[in-house]
């Protein structure tokens, strides 16, 4: 590189094809950054997301905290937008970051274009330093984002690849607990019961990351266990998707509605058969006991008809393995095989035609073969139907 500089290239340069520069594919470089620095670079170069090379070093991909004040002091403006409306302290990687650019003059309070101040990213992406920063400079604990989002509801967001226009993909709570961050939140008076304009809570969020600890901790500090979303869902069903266990079994005893029911018509056991996956399928019957034995309903149909025994075997047809003792226990609690679904399937006749299970002698769930020497044959299914979308489990 040295050589190339030396006789003549650009620093600023850009690919052709990806218009990115030297400086972005070397930014967790020190070495190269601050050659590139002291040889030329731009502070107001930008990517196509309006990215100066400061977002690049204040986003943490450098350790040298000496290059952002280098930088700033060359003329980087410590209050450019990107495109998506977010300075480079949204982006502050750690406390000591977020202070060199305060010292600058970086406007704490800036908006993104979804409402999103440096405080609601800090508490998404699980920066916690950060944020004990920017609340001791008088952020406000909770201020309201775009549709409701504060930056306790962000703490629990768990859509980690919601993360478009960043100048690097963060790594979100990566050495911090969700805890950790709600707690200081709360201690800073946080409403507990905020609740987005689509009805999620914290405790949604938190039922959702499967984080007991957390869920236990919300409702100790007031969480309501009986909250709904727009969709009618609860807590419990989040947490009956994730076949959490200890976290249904806490928020039934701390009052969560068992018969809840969503618009979609379903409920929680509905919820644990309809996510279940190859690794909750292995330990799934633990949680529909519990289901079961608060009284729920084992027949009862979701808006496309099906039963949760539809739903189990749903995903013991995606993922091609099946927990029988699970699909057995639902049997033996009442399902009835011959219910149909809004197509006409009857989980009776899919087992007949599976190639894989079949029903013994007396009506229960056996393996045909060994999984290993299945040849899966068919397509994947949306919910409701295999195959061919939301309306048919039939093979082509």
């Amino acid at each position: 590189m040295e050589k190339l500089v030396a006789a003549g290239a650009d620093a600023n340069a850009k690919h052709l094809g990806t218009q990115s520069s030297a400086f972005w594919i070397a930014a967790g470089d020190g070495y190269i950054t601050r050659f590139l620095f002291e040889n030329g670079l731009r502070q107001d170069s930008q990517t196509e997301g309006g990215h100066t090379p400061l977002f690049g070093i204040i986003s943490g991909q450098n350790d040298d905290i000496s290059l952002p004040e280098a930088f700033i002091t060359a003329g980087a403006d410590v209050n450019h937008t990107d495109r998506a409306l977010r300075t480079p302290m949204h982006y502050a990687a750690n406390r000591a970051l977020a202070e060199i650019l305060h010292k600058h003059g970086a406007n704490l309070f800036a908006k993104d274009k979804y409402g999103m101040t440096p405080l609601h990213m800090a508490c998404k992406i699980g920066r916690l330093d950060a944020i004990q920063f920017l609340l001791s400079k008088g952020a406000m604990v909770d201020e309201a984002a775009m549709a409701g989002w504060t930056p306790l509801l962000y703490s629990t967001c768990n859509e980690e690849d919601d993360f478009e226009g960043f100048p690097f993909p963060p790594n979100p709570y990566t050495g911090t607990s969700r805890l950790e961050v709600a707690k200081i939140l709360l201690e800073q008076g946080a409403n507990i019961r905020a609740a987005t304009t689509d009805g999620q809570t914290v405790l949604h969020g938190a039922a959702r990351l499967s984080d007991t600890e957390l869920v236990r901790y919300f409702v100790e500090h007031g969480a309501n266990v009986r909250a709904v979303n727009a969709n009618a869902e609860t807590a419990l069903h989040n947490a009956a998707r994730t076949a959490n266990v200890e976290a249904v079994r806490y928020l039934i005893d701390q009052g969560a509605d068992v018969h809840a029911v969503t618009t979609e018509g379903e409920t929680i056991l509905h919820a644990a058969c309809s996510r279940a996956n190859r690794t909750t399928l292995t330990f799934i019957s633990n949680i529909l006991e519990i289901i079961l034995d608060n009284g729920i309903e084992v027949n009862a149909k979701d808006v496309t008809g099906s039963t949760s025994l539809h739903l189990l075997y749903e995903q013991f047809y995606r993922y091609q393995s099946c927990n029988t003792e699970a699909f057995n226990l639902l049997l033996r609690r009442g399902a009835d095989r011959l219910v149909a679904n809004n197509d006409g399937e009857k989980v009776m006749e899919l087992i007949e035609k599976d190639e894989k299970w079949a029903w013994d002698d007396e009506g229960f769930l056996k393996a045909k073969q060994s999984p290993y020497e299945h040849t899966h044959r068919r397509g994947g299914k949306g919910r409701g139907g295999w195959g061919r979308g939301r309306g048919g489990m039939r093979e082509s």
